[in-house]
């Protein structure tokens, strides 16, 4: 390891980045600690803060559309799309950002499967117009969110 790299490092990266590989296996490839702990970190932060976010707007809100899951979707595609123009220009750089804020706070943070949960049982439940203005709105919106993220990312950085 050169000097250049430990530059700005806390004692812990160092070591966790000194440590290199978890395993190696065909499906997985090499594992990095720091980058496990990272995603781990970021996850269940996020994980936390869905269920926080979601729940209270769900108390709050009497409605057979789920509001909380719409919002935490509508707000990780936002910060993704910053966190994405953030680490862009300089992936290497900023690897451990992506890989804590992108892939582990937005992954915890956002939920496809609650999504796709709850819109089935929309439709099992028969009702096909909030069935529909659910999707509808979560593809628009999120997609809407990650490209206003990347914007204003742009804008920033």
């Amino acid at each position: 390891m050169h000097m250049d790299e430990c530059r700005g490092s806390s004692g812990v990266e160092q070591l966790i980045r000194n440590q290199q590989v978890v395993g190696s296996n065909p499906i997985l490839g090499s594992m990095n600690w720091f980058y496990l702990l990272m995603v781990g970190t970021g996850g269940f932060a996020g994980s936390v803060a869905r269920y926080v976010v979601a729940r209270s707007i769900d108390l709050k809100v009497s409605s057979l559309i789920p509001f909380g899951t719409l919002l935490v979707n509508v707000l990780g595609s936002f910060i993704l799309g910053l966190v994405f123009a953030f680490t862009f220009k300089k992936p290497a750089e900023y690897e451990t950002w992506r890989l804590l804020l992108g892939v582990g706070f937005c992954g915890g943070f956002t939920t496809f499967s609650t999504f796709a949960l709850e819109n089935l049982q929309l439709f099992q439940q028969k009702h096909f117009t909030e069935f529909l203005i659910y999707t509808t709105a979560s593809l628009l919106l999120c997609l809407s969110g990650t490209g206003l993220g990347v914007w204003m990312g742009n804008k920033v950085w």
